[in-house]
């Protein structure tokens, strides 16, 4: 789709609306390819212990059911354990610092996609740790689907939980180049995850005013679900309120808010 649209990076969001036929699509699209910015993918093949080596099995037989497992990791009750009940498993016995410590290196030096899914996987058990989080941002930012698809899921189904706050700061180049436009797909599900782990304001409004127009962009958008969620994240940061006035926001990014 971004080829045929002459998109640097692009995402169709389908949607459908309670009590009517059908479904609508929403296509986000950054043209400015400076914009995007992955993260680099590691050349080496990291050993992984048997545990990991399953899950990654377990990825490359059916990476859909892996990914639907991740959005339930912390939501168990909602979901059919008979369908999750094995990655669920797995899962829960990585959960050793010699686990965590083993994710972050698959992130920054392993070569297979299926590797760092597994690593994104278990950083979802350390959500006590910064740079756990830190970790599960920086895969919505690989190169390939199937990792950023998993950390999607597994940051969706965190948001949902009451989280205690975290540091963002060591985060903050995956957030810009987000911001920016990397993965549009989770632009939206990266709002609530900073608002629903309580995003330092001030960090919040750096963020904004270094890349503000895909913010503004989802702003000014007539689908009032792109709209609500940038707007609750610019009253989140700012302590104001202009509503959907996509110019009143551009000043007060600009510093222009007070005048005249």
């Amino acid at each position: 789709m971004k080829d045929e649209l002459g998109f640097a990076d692009a995402a169709a969001i389908s949607y459908r609306t309670r009590g009517a036929d059908g479904e609508y699509t929403i296509v986000v699209g950054v043209e400015d390819s400076t914009r995007v910015r992955y993260r680099e993918a590691g050349i080496e093949t990291v050993v992984l212990p048997e545990i990991w080596q399953k899950l990654k099995a377990a990825v490359d037989e059916d990476v859909r059911t892996v990914t639907a497992a991740a959005a339930t990791l912390h939501s168990r009750d909602r979901a059919p354990a008979a369908a999750f009940g094995e990655v669920w498993d797995l899962v829960d016995r990585a959960d050793t610092e010699e686990d965590r410590i083993l994710a972050h290196e698959v992130l920054a030096r392993d070569s297979s996609a299926s590797a760092r899914a597994v690593a994104t996987l278990v950083l979802g058990n350390f959500v006590d740790d910064d740079t756990a989080w830190h970790g599960l941002v920086g895969s919505l930012i690989d190169s390939e689907g199937r990792v950023s698809t998993v950390a999607s899921s597994v940051l969706s189904g965190l948001t949902r939980q009451d989280l205690d706050p975290v540091d963002w700061s060591g985060a903050r180049t995956t957030l810009s180049a987000i911001f920016d436009g990397t993965n549009p797909f989770g632009f939206r599900g990266t709002l609530r995850l900073l608002m629903a782990t309580g995003i330092d304001p001030e960090f919040g409004q750096q963020l904004v005013r270094e890349s503000p127009a895909l913010l503004l962009a989802h702003l000014g958008a007539e689908h009032e679900f792109s709209r609500a969620v940038a707007l609750a994240f610019l009253k989140a940061v700012s302590g104001e309120d202009f509503g959907a006035d996509v110019a009143a926001w551009r000043a007060w990014i600009d510093g222009r808010a007070d005048e005249g």
